[in-house]
């Protein structure tokens, strides 16, 4: 186990290397971010599951998403 102490080449004989790329912009890794781009929010994705799953959206889910750190309402 590493301890993070001192141990860099104990840790450089068990990670693998990996190389840098040239140019690190999204083009570059195949991503197409268009004008419809949507940062990611954390008030998306807190159980995210019940958005798409049929099987465990419901209208609670729903209401949560729609309130989730904001105000009530109702």
């Amino acid at each position: 186990m590493h301890t993070g102490r001192g141990d860099a080449a104990q840790r450089a004989r068990t990670r693998a290397r990996i190389p840098v790329a040239v140019d690190a912009s999204d083009a570059s890794c195949g991503f197409c971010v268009g004008p419809d781009f949507e940062r990611f929010s954390q008030v998306d994705d807190v159980f995210s599951r019940s958005r798409y799953d049929p099987d465990v959206h419901t209208d609670k889910a729903e209401m949560f998403y729609a309130t989730y750190r904001r105000p009530l309402a109702d």
